[in-house]
């Protein structure tokens, strides 16, 4: 468990960018940066690409339970990681940090 830092780093940053985002873009409204990379800020309540996006909201709180489930399964693998096992529990660590928010 003590490389739980570094998913709080994650979070931290993940909330950061998204606030940055909500403060200096504009929904919808491309923001170029070098050509062929263009910043826009959107929002999506379902899935990848969308999906269930049209639902009638069941989909968040779906998606929401299967990534506390995903999270405390990673949390419990990390808890019995051995201390060589550095890489794994920095690449779980990652993903805990990405899968909360």
């Amino acid at each position: 468990m003590r490389w739980l830092w570094i998913a709080i780093i994650v979070f931290g940053l993940d909330r950061f960018t998204k606030h940055m985002a909500e403060a200096y873009l504009n929904a919808y409204t491309e923001l170029p940066i070098v050509p062929g990379f263009n910043l826009t800020l959107s929002y999506n309540k379902g899935a990848a690409f969308s999906f269930l996006d049209q639902a009638a909201g069941w989909q968040t709180w779906f998606f929401g339970s299967i990534a506390v489930l995903v999270t405390i399964g990673i949390l419990v693998w990390l808890s019995r990681l051995s201390s060589r096992d550095r890489w794994v529990s920095i690449a779980l660590s990652l993903v805990v940090g990405g899968c909360i928010r």
